[in-house]
């Protein structure tokens, strides 16, 4: 079968929503080649027999004379997605280029052969564009995640990853005169640990409130590295708790826990990111300022739970998450795909 992934082949969404599966697929039966950015070019769809497309922001027409060549020539075609752009907040630093591209999200969506998503609720939001779902979640590498560098610091850390956009969601935010959120800095911050954040993009000031800011590396696998090397202790995974939010995926419960940390992920009314987590298994579940005090309290003072949280979520990891296993999922969609026999 031969496949070409559209979209860039470096960078994270990319890596877990494709490339990692790649030394994968040869083995079960899927020749598959990666568009690079400079080689765009619609007419490379021609050799295809099936095409993974993923949402795409940097060139519109070529993306859709691509999508419709496909179309045109009978080739089959995939759109995958693990964000709920429709639901994209104004503050989100990529709201106007996102709201410009919703009209061909929105397209795709529709027309695809089969529409892949990370999570089965993000999966119920496409379910309205296209009955034709795949659920797909994530898998991870725990290699890539182990530290190079020794520790030098004792103290408990607590690590915090992300874009600057998401630091609302552990520092909170005034929403209309009402503040919301916020109960992951306020523990941290009644635990007395060492905050650290990796996030540092150089194109602001530094958040004052974190003990230590480390630089977001934007080459992929030195980031999972620096992950490792981060040596946290307890890996907070808050949220708001909007629209965009519940389309979340785990990653960040997934990330941290490779890189050795306890989880105190967001606790949410009804189905959300980490309800794939059990609660005091392999990681902790908070709602509020009292839970999250408490969940962080906990971990802070009890080690061997630390230790019992990682282990169990590791080996969640090394069976749930593992990225042959879905390697074998994705190439199961496009044999599907490509005999036309995928049911809604």
């Amino acid at each position: 079968m031969r496949l070409l992934v559209w979209g860039l082949a470096d960078g994270p969404i990319p890596y877990f929503r494709g490339t990692q599966f790649g030394r994968y697929w040869p083995d079960l039966g899927v020749d598959a080649v990666f568009a690079t950015l400079a080689a765009f070019n619609p007419t490379f769809v021609d050799g295809a027999e099936v095409v993974l497309f993923r949402r795409w922001y940097a060139d519109q027409g070529q993306t859709e004379a691509a999508w419709d060549r496909c179309g045109a020539r009978g080739i089959a075609r995939v759109y995958d997605s693990d964000d709920w752009d429709f639901g994209t907040r104004p503050d989100n630093p990529n709201a106007a280029n996102i709201t410009a591209q919703l009209p061909l999200i929105a397209k795709m969506a529709r027309e695809a052969d089969v529409l892949t998503t990370s999570t089965p609720y993000l999966a119920g939001l496409f379910a309205r564009y296209n009955p034709r779902v795949r659920v797909i979640r994530n898998a991870i590498d725990l290699s890539l995640y182990a530290a190079t560098e020794p520790r030098t610091d004792e103290r408990i850390r607590s690590v915090y990853y992300g874009s600057a956009k998401r630091l609302r969601e552990y520092f909170g935010y005034d929403d209309g005169g009402h503040w919301k959120g916020g109960y992951a800095d306020r523990a941290v911050r009644a635990a007395r640990l060492r905050a650290v954040w990796i996030g540092d993009d150089g194109k602001g000031p530094l958040p004052v409130e974190f003990d230590e800011v480390l630089p977001y590396d934007h080459d992929f696998p030195r980031f999972c590295t620096a992950l490792g090397n981060a040596h946290g202790d307890i890996g907070p995974a808050p949220l708001v708790g909007d629209t965009f939010d519940l389309a979340k995926s785990e990653l960040h419960w997934m990330e941290l826990t490779a890189a050795g940390m306890a989880v105190v992920a967001q606790r949410l009314h009804g189905p959300g990111p980490y309800s794939v987590v059990r609660d005091g298994v392999d990681g902790l579940l908070a709602r509020g300022a009292h839970e999250w005090h408490d969940a962080i309290v906990r971990l802070r003072d009890n080690p061997a739970l630390r230790d019992d949280l990682v282990a169990a979520a590791t080996e969640r990891m090394q069976t749930d998450y593992n990225p042959r296993g879905r390697a074998a999922e994705w190439a199961s969609t496009f044999e599907e795909v490509t005999r036309g026999t995928v049911a809604a």
